[in-house]
């Protein structure tokens, strides 16, 4: 609540004092009010670009930690070079090698394995007893 007191004060002065300084030129309440309103319009202004600012920053920020994680380092076929290479599964990637100047593809294979987890014998033993 005192900082609120304290900014709606701080603006108010300003505003007086630009407006008495004017008053001759536009008058004093005119002035006043005019002021006031352009600090509130400044002010928010300047908030909602900086708001908008960080967003962007932590959005490039995800597309970033994402981007790191899909790159992989692959090796040519002639063992002369290795390279980092962004993959994505719905695309194909072709890599030309720096060494030999060829060109190759990097595939990736998807495949499923079944996760067993151990058997607990007194879960069993329930599960028995209950039927």
């Amino acid at each position: 609540m005192l900082p609120l007191l304290r900014s709606l004060l701080i603006t108010l002065l300003i505003s007086l004092g630009i407006a008495f300084s004017l008053r001759n030129v536009f008058g004093l309440w005119e002035t006043f009010t005019l002021v006031t309103a352009l600090q509130y319009i400044l002010s928010f202004i300047i908030k909602t670009y900086e708001e908008r600012a960080g967003q962007v920053a932590q959005l490039t920020q995800t597309l970033d930690e994402i981007l790191s994680r899909q790159e992989v380092t692959v090796e040519c076929p002639c063992g002369k070079s290795e390279m980092p290479v962004t993959i994505f599964i719905d695309e194909e990637t072709i890599v030309k090698c720096d060494a030999c100047k060829n060109k190759f593809r990097v595939v990736t294979e998807i495949s499923t394995r079944l996760i067993t987890e151990p058997l607990v014998l007194e879960n069993m033993f329930n599960a028995l007893n209950e039927q």
